[in-house]
């Protein structure tokens, strides 16, 4: 029981590992390819992701026009902070970036997380035994948390979804 909180880490770091695995094998996005001059590798990788041709080539056609609009853009001094300024005044990039924005905070107060573990792992260091109470009150505390910013978290996503 004693290290059992390095089985629960060790346990947690598996999905990411084979996130990190599947990530070596996906290819580059077809946009992508195409900014940088790729356009036989972005007709590949749209092959195999689309069902027929005709798609392939609309696709391709609708890369080379924002390509060809983006660079228009640029020539006529186009900056960094104006193209961010314009995507916020966009309002469904603005929905997207709140729930994203969202999403990472309620993490931040759901699901496992190192608090549930720190005062176990620091203070048998240190020789300290903690009470019963003291644990119980923090595992009442985490889990009543974790339920109402889920909650809340789930709110935000069904008001804001696309």
């Amino acid at each position: 029981v004693h290290e059992g909180w390095r089985y629960m880490f060790g346990l947690a770091s598996i999905p990411g590992f084979v996130m990190f695995i599947g990530f070596l094998f996906l290819p580059e996005t077809p946009a992508w390819l195409a900014s940088d001059g790729q356009f036989a590798s972005a007709v590949l990788v749209l092959s195999s992701i689309r069902e027929t041709e005709e798609e392939v080539e609309s696709e391709i056609t609708d890369i080379r026009v924002s390509l060809s609009s983006e660079e228009l853009h640029e020539e006529r001094g186009t900056t960094l902070m104006t193209k961010v300024w314009k995507m916020l005044r966009h309002s469904p990039t603005r929905k997207a970036l709140l729930v994203g924005c969202s999403l990472m905070v309620m993490q931040q107060f759901c699901g496992p997380n190192a608090s549930f573990v720190q005062p176990t792992i620091f203070h048998a260091k240190k020789g300290f035994v903690l009470e019963m109470d003291l644990e119980d009150a923090h595992s009442k505390a985490i889990g009543t948390s974790n339920h109402y910013c889920s909650f809340s978290f789930f709110y935000i996503l069904l008001t804001c979804a696309r």
